[in-house]
């Protein structure tokens, strides 16, 4: 008896252990199916966000996906602006940007005065509003006081008709011009902007003291500014753009003008 009652002891053990065992495999596999559940669940969640940004069109998450003062965790909507558009944005994109909306006016031109001639009036290069074709160079110099007086002596064949001073501006401009020749010519072969006489300063040692420091002369040149019937140095065609000492007893001419200019000065004749 003693031995029946052991043996249905054991036996009832023994279920109940395969009981316990069997429900705690159960409740192990029901565990396991919601981890995997759950898992999925994050999976699909995540790759649908991921879609949607790079598709430009962000996703907020449902509400059980915030943080625990009820701010969202991604999308940054604190950005978001209902009532201005145009600042709307996420990673640089403009949100509900209306296509409808009005493009800024047109700029229209501006004709008004520039002020450039103004500013080369002030520099030397416009004259009575005339833009001048030379400018004068660095060594420009206004011939000195106690220095040489030049001067043109105009000559119509024989005759002495005219006198011209050269000496008390550095330069003369020659032409057909009048609102800024200096020497106005009316002939019609001159052009109206057509020679310039223009005194620079040389340096030269005196030969009798070779030793000494050089001394400075203001020297008239001739130039041709590019006019249509020349200019002539004794007789000679000159190149245009190009200075040419002038020294006394030069005989200068311009275009087909009778007239001669002889370069002199106060001692020559005297």
């Amino acid at each position: 008896r003693n031995r029946s009652r052991s043996r249905s002891q054991e036996s009832q053990r023994k279920q109940d252990r395969y009981k316990n065992d069997r429900k705690t495999r159960e409740e192990t596999e029901r565990e396991e199916l919601e981890r995997k559940g759950n898992s999925s669940k994050k999976s699909a969640d995540f790759s649908s966000l991921m879609v949607g940004a790079m598709a430009g069109k962000p996703k907020r998450r449902e509400n059980n996906d915030v943080a625990g003062d009820g701010a969202p965790v991604w999308g940054k909507p604190e950005e978001f602006d209902p009532k201005n558009k145009k600042k709307n944005s996420v990673e640089g994109e403009v949100l509900n940007d209306d296509e409808d909306e009005e493009a800024p006016p047109k700029v229209k031109a501006d004709f008004g005065l520039s002020g450039v001639l103004a500013q080369d009036e002030v520099t030397g290069n416009v004259l009575n509003g005339v833009v001048l074709k030379f400018t004068e160079p660095a060594d420009a110099r206004v011939p000195p006081i106690k220095g040489k007086k030049w001067r043109f002596y105009v000559f119509k064949g024989d005759d002495i008709v005219e006198t011209l001073h050269l000496h008390k501006q550095s330069a003369y401009l020659v032409g057909r011009e009048k609102a800024v020749a200096d020497v106005y010519l009316r002939h019609p072969s001159l052009s109206k902007q057509h020679a310039i006489i223009q005194f620079r300063a040389r340096n030269f040692i005196d030969e009798k003291v070779p030793f000494a420091a050089p001394k400075v002369e203001v020297l008239p040149y001739l130039m041709d500014l590019g006019s249509t019937n020349g200019t002539f140095l004794n007789k000679e065609k000159i190149e245009s753009q190009r200075y040419y000492e002038l020294r006394e007893k030069d005989t200068v001419g311009f275009g087909e003008s009778s007239r001669e200019f002889v370069v002199m000065t106060d001692i020559t004749a005297g």
